[in-house]
């Protein structure tokens, strides 16, 4: 329930106004990736596939078994414990919070695309 409220301004925001944001940075945004980017290395293609790591995340049954072996918890499952950081930070949202999360996602990964044809 923590994200909820970071979800809910998420989705006030339509994908017209989050690209129109993109846009208004996107020569910043290319000269800062530019720097730690390989040669040749789009932002947009970079984007993209962040995008389709976050919309990889399984959806699973709640609650998910965790322990603590120092001061990090850890999955109990060791397939969710192999997820990538972004894709356990998805998990943490709760199957409510990340199921609108992916569902913003799917339509600004489908505006962006559209807009680099």
């Amino acid at each position: 329930k923590r994200y909820t409220p970071y979800v809910d301004a998420l989705e006030t925001m339509s994908n017209d106004d989050l690209l129109e944001l993109y846009q208004l940075y996107e020569d910043k945004i290319d000269a800062a990736f530019a720097e730690i980017a390989l040669p040749g290395q789009s932002f947009d293609r970079a984007l993209v596939d962040a995008i389709d790591v976050l919309l990889d995340t399984p959806e699973v049954p709640t609650p998910v078994e965790v322990y603590r072996d120092s001061v990090m918890y850890k999955y109990r499952d060791e397939r969710l414990e192999a997820l990538s950081l972004p894709q356990k930070q998805m998990l943490r949202l709760g199957p409510d919070n990340m199921r609108r999360v992916k569902a913003k996602l799917r339509a600004l990964r489908d505006s962006l695309i559209n807009g680099f044809e």
